[in-house]
Parts: C-alpha cells; sequence; structure tokens
C-alpha cells in the first residue's frame, strides 16, 4: 500500500524557515520528497531559508544530512546562504 503524501516547496522553505529540521527529516526519511531540490521562484533553497530565519539546527541538519551545496545563489539578488 502506497499512501501519496503532496508538499509543496513552499511549505518545505516555510519549515526550514521555522526551525523545524524534525519535519525535514521526517519527510526525507518517507522518502515524500527531496528536500534538496526545493526552490522558491528565485532559486532559494531550504538553506537559504534556513540561514535567513537563523535557524540553526535546520542549517546543520541541511548540510550534513541532506548535503545542500552552500554555494547555490538565489537567481534574484546572487547570495549564497552564506550571505
Amino acid at each position: 500500500n502506497e499512501v501519496l503524501v503532496l508538499v509543496s516547496a513552499t511549505e518545505i522553505l516555510s519549515l526550514a524557515s521555522n526551525n523545524q529540521s524534525e519535519a525535514l527529516e521526517a519527510l526525507e526519511a518517507l522518502d515524500v520528497v527531496l528536500v534538496h531540490q526545493a526552490r522558491d521562484k528565485y532559486g532559494s533553497t531550504a538553506l537559504h531559508y534556513a540561514a535567513g530565519g537563523g535557524a540553526l539546527a535546520t542549517c546543520q541538519y541541511l548540510l550534513h544530512t541532506v548535503a545542500i551545496d552552500p554555494s547555490i545563489s538565489s537567481s534574484n539578488n546572487g547570495r549564497t546562504a552564506l550571505h
């Protein structure tokens, strides 16, 4: 029995900015969605949102477990999550 769960990129980015690393981890574990592929219309990743929201635990999870590339820049301002 398969269960279809729909999670939007917006929801993933919101979880990241609100330091919800456990929820992101649960989504990854269920293979519901690939968190590292979530982007907003400007190309910002979950790491951009976590860093912008000061969510240190989520940043660590996204960097070390999800392996989001910190050098990815957003298209609207060219900034990486490190800026």
